[in-house]
Order: C-alpha cells, then sequence, then structure tokens
C-alpha cells in the first residue's frame, strides 16, 4: 500500500512510498477463470479514512517477477460495525440519519 497520488499518462494512479508490502500469496487461475481471495493485514500502519480526513492509499497488484500487467487502485481505510444495534465508524458510535 502506498499514500495517495495522480494517475498517470495510462489512468493508474501513482504509487508513492510503500507503508506496507503483503506478504505473496500464489492463485492459480485457469484461463478464462477468475477465483476470489482475501488479504488481510494486521494492525496496518494506516490513518483511517473519514469524512474530513480522506486518507487515501494506492493497492498495488501485480505479478511477483512482471511488472507488466499491475493493477493499482485507490482506497480508504476505515472500519464498520454494528454493536447492540448501535453502527460504529472507526471505532466511534455514530448516528446515521
Amino acid at each position: 500500500l502506498n499514500p495517495k497520488g495522480a494517475r498517470d499518462a495510462n489512468g493508474q494512479w501513482n504509487a508513492g512510498s510503500e507503508v506496507v508490502k503483503f506478504a505473496p500469496k500464489q492463485v492459480t487461475i485457469a484461463a478464462g477463470g477468475e477465483t476470489k481471495f482475501t488479504l488481510i493485514l494486521n494492525n496496518p500502519p494506516l490513518k483511517e479514512w473519514t469524512p474530513q480526513n480522506p486518507n487515501l492509499y494506492v493497492l498495488e497488484l501485480g505479478f511477483a517477477d512482471q511488472k507488466a500487467d499491475v493493477l493499482r487502485e485507490r482506497i480508504g481505510y476505515r472500519q464498520m460495525e454494528t454493536r447492540g444495534g448501535d453502527f460504529v465508524f472507526n471505532g466511534k458510535k455514530t448516528h446515521l440519519l
């Protein structure tokens, strides 16, 4: 994950300096197929996204031995859950209209 940046001429988000790196994960996809997998990052060193402080990062996915076919997607890190009927956003009870 990298801090936010601008898009390049190909429409890809420029990835600034590296903040965090996931361990490599081997995934096999059949020709013409698709697969889903989950990336889990415990205790990420990221600033949470809020409407007041929209901290954004660039998630870069690619192949281990190639720089071709890299996907960069801009994301915000936030936590949302319900506790006892209350909506909790980034650890704080939040009233929704």
